[in-house]
C-alpha cells in the first residue's frame, strides 16, 4: 500500500515557493537585466503562474526593493558568520574585502544586486531609496571599524573616519560596477588596490 506523503505545512511552502522566485529573478537580472524581469518571466523561470508569482513577490518596484533588503539581511549574516565585529578594524576591513571580491565573482545574489544598484534611479524612487539604505548601512559599518582601528591605535588619528569610508566604499562600489560591465574574469587584479587604502592609514 502506497504511503501517503506528509503535507508540508503552509508556511514553509509559502517560503520554498518565495525562494524559488527569487533565485530566478537573480538569474534573469543576471542574464537579461532589469528590463527582463517581468511578474511573467519570473514565474514561467520558477514554474508557476505569473499570478502566483505577483502574489508571492509584489508590484515589480516592491519586489526590486524586497529582494535588496533579502541581500543586505544576507551579508549580515555572513559577516556574523565569520565574526567579522570581533576582528581588529584593520583585520575586519580586509576581511570585509575579501568577501567583497568572493561574492562578485562568485555569488549570484550579490551581483544581481549591483544590477539594480545601476538601473536604481530610473526604475523607482522606492527601490533607490532601499539601495540608499544599504549603502548608508555599508559606509557606516566601514566608518565603525575605522574608529576602532584609530581607538586601538592600528590606524593614524588623522583621517576623517567618515570620509575614508566613503572612499573605501567607492572603490568598492566601482570594482562591483566594473565587473557587471566588462566580466569578473580579472577582477581580482583589482583587490590589492583595496588593500593599499586600507594600509595606507596604519601607524608607521
Amino acid at each position: 500500500m502506497a504511503v501517503k506523503k506528509e503535507r508540508k505545512p503552509q508556511g514553509q511552502r509559502k517560503e520554498e515557493s518565495e525562494n524559488k522566485l527569487f533565485n530566478a529573478l537573480i538569474n534573469i537580472l543576471n542574464s537579461d537585466g532589469i528590463n527582463a524581469a517581468t511578474c511573467e518571466r519570473i514565474g514561467a523561470e520558477a514554474g508557476v503562474s505569473r499570478g502566483l508569482a505577483n502574489q508571492r513577490l509584489g508590484k515589480r518596484d516592491e519586489m526590486f526593493a524586497r529582494l535588496v533588503d533579502k541581500l543586505k539581511q544576507a551579508q549580515i549574516q555572513q559577516l556574523a558568520n565569520d565574526n567579522v565585529e570581533g576582528l581588529s578594524g584593520h583585520a575586519a576591513l580586509r576581511r570585509y574585502i575579501d568577501i567583497h571580491f568572493e561574492d562578485i565573482q562568485n555569488n549570484p545574489a550579490y551581483q544581481a544586486y549591483f544590477v539594480l544598484v545601476a538601473g536604481s534611479i530610473a526604475i523607482s524612487p522606492l527601490l533607490n531609496e532601499c539601495v540608499e539604505d544599504t549603502h548608508l548601512f555599508v559606509r557606516d559599518m566601514l566608518e565603525r571599524w575605522i574608529r576602532r582601528g584609530i581607538e586601538q591605535e592600528e590606524f593614524v588619528d588623522s583621517i576623517d573616519p567618515v570620509v575614508y569610508a566613503a572612499t573605501i566604499g567607492s572603490y568598492l562600489l566601482g570594482v562591483a560596477i566594473q565587473a557587471g560591465l566588462t566580466g569578473t574574469e580579472n577582477i581580482e587584479l583589482l583587490k590589492p588596490g583595496a588593500y593599499t587604502l586600507v594600509d595606507a592609514i596604519k601607524t608607521p
